[in-house]
């Protein structure tokens, strides 16, 4: 899984106009023109993606995209094959 290429598509998802694509997945991700509300729905959908339950998702509390990736190696149910998988998993 390319997860720079995943959550740069989700941040383009959630923050069309002002996201700012990233280079490293340790970047803040307030740094990245998302804010509290943006991160919420990026969660949202990373748990989409990889099987999380919403019950479990609720204690993902991430600073940077790094911290996703721990969330869901950890909790997910689901491994997408790809980035374009995944994505496609949140386009519908």
């Amino acid at each position: 899984m390319n997860y720079l290429a995943l959550f740069n598509g989700l941040g383009q998802r959630v923050k069309p106009v002002t996201f700012r694509p990233v280079a490293s997945l340790d970047a803040p991700l307030r740094e990245q023109g998302l804010d509290s509300l943006d991160i919420v729905l990026l969660c949202v959908y990373a748990c989409e993606v990889f099987g999380i339950p919403e019950e479990t998702g609720k204690a993902l509390n991430p600073a940077s995209f790094a911290d996703i990736i721990g969330f869901v190696e950890k909790h997910g149910t689901r491994k997408p094959a790809s980035a374009g998988e995944a994505l496609a998993l949140v386009d519908g």
